[in-house]
């Protein structure tokens, strides 16, 4: 019986480990054969591996690495030194010293950027412009809407020509048989960025029919105006215009300019002077002092809107602010938190209509604030003016002012007041008049004067007869219930 159970039990393990070694056998064989069909595969895509040829070349070229111009490369003419006649992107690769009778560069090509690369355009005594942007001749003229021309300027300084520093006045010229004829403008759309342009003998900027950016840009020592546009829409980020023998900006004809942290200071004529039938003015976060005129000056023939914000006009030889738009309801200006301190003349002066609110005048040789008809001059304060501290002529609403200590000199043949009104139709309101020569001075009849405070005035009120106002109580307890009550104490 055991040898039996033995016996059986040896041939089970013999057919174990025969089938084991079947299973091995077949693994193996299986690896062996996907290894060869891998192979196979490989070779047979692979195809030929004889190179067909040389390599070709894996380095960029020299235009694709960089892809702009050296301007220093570039011929010149009898009138320039280097002239850019191709569209394209430019870069100095040193500073250029001008000529006499000649520009620094001449662009006559659309869509053109010149980098300065940190260097200078610098001009010698008796050399012409800068920049010379001449777009191109023809013998026949074109649409304007049809043209349009468009440069960059960044990165480096130009100064010290005998011309302007950047001249794109007349860009387009009609040619008849080689004699110029007449000069056909084209508007340009132009953008200056981080460039300082000075002490050229002309302007430092001049321009027409021009679109154009001008970003971290200074107009310093230039022998006229710092910034001269005709026909500009002009978008200002950081101009810094200071010491020009002219206007630091001076813009003419149908105009916008819109204008953030920008300074205007020791100019010999206005530190803005803005002129035009249809001029549109925003002005933000700038200030203008200690120019020879004006700290902005503003006349239109025609339609106007100014907007100021956070603005200041301060020490300036005439007046901080005047707004000339010929008295009619065509200018209209918009001010909020502008301070016109100090100034020779009056602090803020318009001839048209006005919004002032939270303005302070102080310290000014004429009046703080003169505004005409149909002007609004709410929660401002004037304060040590030579003369009135508020004027208003017609149809306006004062409202919410302090008015302390105008009135320190005489001007013409009236007494200076802390608030006057020259004409009829106005409220006079809620307003805080102290130690002026004149409290309230109402010149003529048919206004409103109600719930005034008027203390430690030579005269708190002067009210022509004709006009409609409430009780005045004097010192004491109050005993009028009237809410219309005008007060002095």
């Amino acid at each position: 019986m055991r040898t039996g159970c033995a016996d059986k039990l040896n041939s089970f393990l013999k057919g174990e480990k025969m089938e084991t070694r079947q299973k091995r056998r077949t693994v193996v064989v299986s690896v062996l054969v996907l290894a060869g069909t891998f192979m196979f595969s490989l070779f047979a895509v692979g195809g030929n591996l004889e190179p067909s040829g040389p390599p070709g070349p894996t380095m960029k070229t020299l235009g694709e690495v960089e892809p702009r111009k050296a301007v220093q490369s570039l011929p010149g003419d009898a009138n320039s030194l280097y002239v850019i006649s191709q569209p394209g992107s430019y870069y100095l690769t040193g500073n250029i010293v001008g000529e006499p009778n000649k520009c620094g560069i001449a662009l006559t090509a659309n869509n053109v950027t010149v980098d300065l690369m940190g260097f200078g355009l610098i001009g010698v005594p008796g050399s012409l412009d800068g920049f010379f942007v001449q777009y191109q001749e023809t013998d026949e003229p074109l649409p304007i809407e049809e043209v349009s021309f468009n440069f960059s300027i960044r990165n480096g300084t130009i100064c010290k020509w005998g011309g302007n520093g950047i001249d794109a006045y007349d860009m387009f010229l009609m040619i008849e048989g080689g004699v110029v004829k007449g000069k056909i403008l084209v508007h340009s759309n132009s953008e200056l960025l981080n460039v300082s342009v000075n002490s050229n003998a002309e302007m430092g900027f001049s321009g027409r029919n021009c679109y154009t950016h001008m970003e971290d840009v200074s107009f310093c020592n230039n022998g006229g105006s710092g910034v001269n546009a005709y026909n500009a829409y002009l978008t200002i980020e950081g101009i810094d215009a200071h010491k020009n023998d002219g206007h630091g900006l001076c813009v003419d004809g149908n105009s916008c300019c819109h204008m953030e942290d920008v300074s205007f200071t020791y100019n010999g004529g206005d530190g803005m002077h803005i002129l035009g039938m249809m001029t549109n003015v925003d002005a933000y976060s700038g200030y203008a002092s200690h120019n020879g005129g004006n700290g902005m000056y503003v006349k239109v023939d025609g339609e106007a809107s100014i907007h100021m914000e956070d603005m200041s006009l301060t020490r300036n030889d005439a007046n901080g602010l005047v707004a000339d738009g010929n008295s009619c309801y065509h200018m209209m200006l918009d001010a909020y938190q502008v301070l016109a301190p100090h100034n020779g003349g009056g602090g803020i002066i318009v001839n048209g209509s006005g919004n002032l609110n939270q303005c302070t005048v102080v310290g000014n040789g004429g009046s703080g604030i003169e505004v005409g008809t149909g002007s609004t001059v709410r929660n401002c304060t004037a304060r040590g003016n030579t003369g009135d501290g508020i004027v208003v002529s017609s149809n306006c609403h004062v409202v919410g002012n302090t008015c302390e200590s105008n009135g320190v000199g005489v001007i013409g043949t009236t007494n200076p007041a802390g608030i006057r009104a020259t004409d009829g139709a106005n409220r006079i309101e809620a307003n805080h008049v102290i130690g002026n020569n004149v409290g309230i001075d109402i010149d003529a009849g048919g206004n409103l004067i109600i719930k005034n405070s008027s203390t430690g005035n030579t005269t708190n009120y002067d009210i022509a007869s004709g006009n409609t106002a409430g009780p005045t109580l004097g010192t004491g307890d109050i005993v009028s219930d009237n809410p219309h009550a005008n007060y002095e104490f």
